[in-house]
């Protein structure tokens, strides 16, 4: 796929990250690859998070069909930073924390769970669970997450 090929996907899924049906149509798009795309997150800038203020993000939209992955990013708070409460209703969050450490808190106001987050930390967060970060540590922390899609279960 060529360079100018991927820049104008990336492009669409910046512009339509948060419309869901303009995603599905961009995911159809891309699901007709016959390649193993490689990505540096490296080379892509940091952009301002577009809901979630005091972070920014590199941002991979890329996904195969098969494969419930939604999107890959890296996330960067700055020390002190607070990454706001938050759900994702339809997509499950796996994060590693590359860098810095501090807390994620989780659950409802007034019934959270505080843990501790270091670097080399791994953390799954389920659909519709209400979370935050603190950075509170002095160094910057970078954050890698999949975002993959909440898939009911087969009962048969």
């Amino acid at each position: 796929m060529p360079d100018e090929e991927i820049n104008s996907h990336f492009d669409k899924i910046v512009e339509w990250r948060y419309d869901f049906d303009k995603y599905k149509q961009f995911s159809t798009e891309i699901n007709k690859m016959e390649q193993i795309l490689l990505q540096h997150f490296s080379a892509m800038e940091w952009l301002p998070h577009p809901t979630l203020p005091a972070i920014a993000t590199r941002f991979s939209p890329i996904t195969l069909v098969g494969h419930p992955a939604v999107d890959t990013l890296i996330a960067r708070l700055e020390p002190g930073g607070v990454i706001p409460r938050h759900t994702h209703p339809e997509t499950c969050e796996i994060a590693y924390v590359l860098s810095a450490f501090g807390l994620l808190v989780e659950g409802e106001e007034g019934a959270e769970t505080v843990c501790p987050l270091t670097e080399g930390c791994a953390l799954f967060i389920p659909a519709g669970v209400p979370h935050r970060i603190e950075n509170t540590s002095s160094q910057m922390m970078h954050i890698f997450a999949v975002h993959t899609r909440k898939v009911e279960a087969n009962h048969a």
